[in-house]
Formats: C-alpha cells, sequence, structure tokens
C-alpha cells in the first residue's frame, strides 16, 4: 500500500482547500505591522537586490542588529532563501505605488523605533532622517501577507494530508490540525516571521519524501519532527 497523496488530490480537495484559506486569511491578522530586526535583515535583503542590484545591505543596515561585516560590507544575518521570495511580492508592491503612492505611519517616532526598538543605538541622525519607514512597512505586511502566511498555511494543509496515512477518523484527523494551525506557536507568531519558510519547505520535503515508501509501515518517526517542531521565530 502506498502513503503517498498525490498532489493532484491535494489540489481537487475541497476540504484541504478550506483549511488552506482559513489559516491564512486569520494568519493575516496577526501580522504586526511594524517589522522588528528578524523581519528587517531580509527585508534589507530584498529592498537592496530589487533597488540597488547589490547582496549587500549597506544602505539599510542600521536597521538590524542581526547582520554581519565582512571587507566593509554588511550582510543579513540569515540564510537569504525568503529574502528571495520576498521578491515577487515586492516588485508587484513596487508597480502598485507607482500608480497609487501610498504613505503609513507618518507621525511614527522613527528615531525611537531604529535606536531602541531595534536596538541600533548608534544609528546616524541622516539614516533616522533618510529612513523610509512607510516603504519598509508596506513591505513587511504585503510580503508576510504573501510570503510567510501563505507558507503557514500551507504547513498545515501538508500535515492534514500527512495524518491521512494514519488510521484515524476524519473528525480526529481535523482535531489536530485544529490544534496545530490554531494552538501552538504557528497561529500567532510564524506567519509573519520569514522563519516559516524553511518550516514549510521541511514539512514538503518530508510529506513526498514519505509518499515514496511503498509499504504498510508508517513513515519514519523522525520525519515528523518538522512536523512537530516549529523554529523559534527570534
Amino acid at each position: 500500500m502506498s502513503l503517498f497523496t498525490h498532489p493532484g488530490s491535494i489540489l481537487g480537495d475541497r476540504r484541504s482547500w478550506a483549511i488552506f484559506l482559513t489559516c491564512w486569511l486569520i494568519y493575516l491578522f496577526h501580522i504586526g505591522p511594524v517589522p522588528g530586526v528578524n523581519e528587517n535583515r531580509y527585508l534589507d535583503l530584498t529592498l537592496s537586490i530589487v533597488e540597488d542590484g547589490t547582496f549587500t545591505i549597506d544602505r539599510f543596515h542600521y536597521n538590524t542588529v542581526d547582520k554581519s561585516c565582512r571587507d566593509g560590507h554588511y550582510h543579513a544575518g540569515a540564510a537569504p532563501g525568503p529574502a528571495f521570495l520576498g521578491i515577487p511580492p515586492y516588485l508587484a508592491l513596487k508597480a502598485l505605488l507607482t500608480i497609487r503612492p501610498l504613505s503609513l505611519f507618518g507621525q511614527y517616532d522613527v528615531a525611537g523605533y531604529i535606536r531602541r526598538e531595534v536596538g541600533m543605538k548608534n544609528a546616524p541622525d541622516d539614516f533616522v532622517t533618510q529612513y523610509p519607514f512607510s516603504d519598509f512597512i508596506l513591505a513587511h505586511i504585503v510580503i508576510a501577507s504573501f510570503v510567510s502566511s501563505l507558507s503557514a498555511a500551507g504547513v498545515v494543509v501538508f500535515l492534514y494530508q500527512m495524518l491521512g496515512w494514519f488510521p484515524m477518523s476524519s473528525s480526529y484527523r481535523l482535531l489536530i490540525t485544529g490544534i496545530y494551525a490554531f494552538g501552538t506557536i504557528t497561529s500567532f507568531t510564524l506567519p509573519g516571521c520569514m522563519h516559516i519558510c524553511r518550516h514549510c519547505f521541511s514539512v514538503l520535503g518530508a510529506f513526498f519524501y514519505c509518499g515514496r515508501f511503498e509499504t504498510n509501515t508508517y513513515p519514519p518517526i523522525g520525519l515528523s519532527r518538522p512536523v512537530l517542531c516549529s523554529d523559534y521565530p527570534y
């Protein structure tokens, strides 16, 4: 007996779509509008690639402590994959802003944000006054909505499908899925954090790898780790 659930069955499964859309819409409400140092390191790289054509974050590095310096240039202190995923939504946002400009949080204390909230007390005044705060907020909201939150909802759907490999009722399967979706760190923190992207790929890899087993035994318990454990976001 094959444990494999073909991707086509997911796309054609109305319940999976209902779970996906429900989780995604709920996760949207957990996105904080103001990014922190964790989100800024990815946003810095995304904006640097699009706006400056470079993989260094020299122009924006004062908005995060999570960075490294080499040969006089600053780099995001994280794997670049999530920043790459953020490029298409940011390009779409940029195109929309050329048609309909929008500015948010105009009265926000940017100096306090940079020097206290993200911990860069040595940020120069020129950086603070020229910092595109509204652009970063809009980029964060859009990227978190269409990358992080979608990834988080995808993890829930893959978990629901993987539970179908085990002998349990449909109600129990939904209960476990719901507990994971709305009763763990996933529902409150990860949808607004780019860490969920690697979590999604881990679960996706486990889903397809386990599906290769042509056996009536259950998937190796070690492969359940990506589903059972979430990365702490900071």
